[in-house]
């Protein structure tokens, strides 16, 4: 088939087009844009947070620090958010407290962080997504966006939600009750106290963190006058020369194991076992069924309900169920088993992490031949490099992470998902509902959620943390992966498809889908960049 002159024109014209575009490209493929240009005494807050840009490419959040007056400079997007100063009298960081940073947002940020007032005094602040609370004396540990800690007036507070709790005397509760009851125990002037439900008791010489249930019952371990004691309920039991925390059920019913006159015991709601010559914290169930572990005649045994099992090397209560079933592990000939209600399995390097359902379903960890394994009801899972304890409901299903190759790997029922570069938590409900939250790649800063199956975005990771820069690294392909990307923070300069490219090594990286190029953020003397290589190829048309 004949092809017209206008035709051959027209394809003409857009071959020269394509061509001056490939010139162009192939004479500047990279781009480089300042994000932010610091003052002649500002740098980079080096040891701290930095997070740079999003896949947007020119959103960031930074610190940095003025080297005269040694303060330190929160940038969201090339506005100045807060300023702190150093050393303080109350804090616990010289520099900023994240909840949350996400430059994409408007107001992407919360956070907490001290300055010092004109009485040469701190004061704390809280800015929640450009509110800011404050000030106050001090700031808990444990901050986050749903709850928070603070002082004024020499007592702290606690925020969670709506709801204030407070004023506590040293400290702030960790957990609740659904009605609003707490204990917590807390370390002041030396001395050691236990808050329940704000009734302070104490002090002590140390005090074990209280056992609380949801009913309200509680219990805790105490040092005082160089014995130790235990309270349950208000009733004080002691003293002793030596004492392991205890154990407490929804329903008020105790175990402990304490020493007195060289000779170990356990307590099971007052009923006295003994002597040992040593002993592990019983398992307690609501029914009253109890398991425990003690060493005899230089042998370890395991006490059943009443049932004695042994001697061995050593032995470990694993689980125990309200109907009776058990599961423990035990070493004998240098070797590990597990014991099922009474049916054994073995020997391995090692074993951990027993679980066991009432209807008889197990799942546990094991290592042989430096390799890790699974086991569920019998079916043996693995090699792998390593693997996490496994969780089982009353269903029998069951969920773990395990590691091949230096990367992670989630198993729900046998069914694996992955690979993952970090796994955070995982959780599985007598409903088999599932949830695992990780991070996919070491380059991708975001974290995400798999909710039965369905993957959502949760937000960024750590805020781009580094505690240093040295031997930084990243290096990943394009999708086709037929162009490559390698930085290294000690050469000065980037790697494309074994190019150098570049006078300054990157601190975050990746590949635009849109723009067909990588994208990267370096620190250039004073300045924030932003590089764009393209990697866009020139295909001439078909004459």
């Amino acid at each position: 088939m004949k092809i017209s002159f206008l035709l051959k024109l027209a394809l003409i014209i857009t071959l020269i087009h394509h061509i001056q575009v490939l010139s162009a490209q192939e004479a500047n493929p990279m781009t480089r844009t300042v994000l932010y240009l610091m003052g002649p005494y500002e740098e980079i807050y080096m040891d701290e947070y930095f997070a740079e840009s999003t896949l947007k490419g020119n959103k960031y959040a930074l610190i940095t620090r003025n080297t005269i007056f040694d303060e330190r400079y929160f940038i969201f997007n090339g506005d100045t958010i807060a300023t702190t100063n150093t050393n303080f009298k109350n804090a616990d960081t010289q520099t900023f407290d994240f909840a949350y940073l996400e430059p994409t947002e408007k107001k992407g940020y919360s956070f907490a962080y001290y300055v010092k007032g004109d009485d040469d005094e701190s004061y704390a602040f809280i800015n929640l997504r450009g509110t800011e609370e404050g000030p106050f004396e001090d700031i808990g540990k444990n901050f986050s966006e749903e709850k928070y800690s603070y002082k004024l007036a020499g007592r702290w507070y606690e925020k969670n939600g709506e709801r204030i709790y407070g004023p506590f005397k040293g400290g702030v509760p960790e957990k609740y009750t659904s009605t609003g009851m707490y204990a917590f125990n807390f370390y002041e002037n030396k001395e050691w106290y236990a808050n329940i439900n704000g009734q302070v008791e104490g002090p002590y010489e140390y005090c074990y963190m209280p056992s609380l249930t949801e009913s309200g019952n509680y219990a805790y371990t105490y040092k005082e006058n160089r014995k130790w004691h235990v309270n349950v309920n208000g009733h004080t039991r002691g003293g002793y020369e030596d004492c392991y925390p205890q154990t407490l059920t929804g329903s008020g019913k105790f175990a402990y194991c304490y020493k007195e006159n060289g000779k170990w015991y356990v307590n099971i709601n007052s009923t006295i076992m003994g002597p040992y010559e040593d002993c592990y914290t019983p398992t307690l169930t609501e029914s009253g069924n109890y398991a425990y572990c003690y060493k005899e005649d230089n042998g370890w045994y395991a006490s059943i309900n009443e049932l004695i099992i042994g001697p061995y090397e050593d032995c470990y209560i694993s689980a125990l169920t309200s109907n009776g079933n058990y599961a423990y592990s035990y070493k004998e000939n240098g070797q590990w088993h597990v014991t099922i209600n009474g049916i054994i399995m073995g020997p391995y390097e090692d074993c951990y992490s027993l679980a066991l359902t009432r209807k008889g379903d197990y799942a546990y960890n094991y290592k042989e031949n430096g390799k890790y394994y699974a086991n569920v009801n019998g079916q043996i899972m693995g090699s792998y490099e390593h693997c996490s304890s496994p969780i089982l409901n009353e269903n029998g299903s069951y969920m773990y992470s395990y590691e091949e190759n230096e990367r992670f790997y989630i198993n729900v029922n046998g069914q694996a998902a992955g690979p993952y570069y970090r796994i955070f938590s995982l959780k599985l409900d007598n409903n088999d509902d599932y949830e695992a939250i990780y991070r996919k790649k070491q380059n991708d800063s975001y974290t995400y959620r798999n909710k039965n199956g369905t993957e959502t975005v949760l937000g960024k990771f750590g805020y781009g943390y580094f505690n240093s820069y040295k031997d930084y690294e990243l290096e990943f392909y394009s999708p086709d992966r037929q162009h490559s990307f390698f930085s290294n923070y000690k050469y000065k300069y980037v790697v494309i498809d074994g190019k150098r490219i570049g006078f300054s090594p990157a601190l975050r990286a990746w590949y635009d889908e849109a723009k067909n190029a990588f994208v990267w953020n370096s620190i250039e003397d004073k300045e924030i960049v932003m590089y764009e290589y393209s990697l866009s190829t020139f295909v001439a048309p078909d004459l």
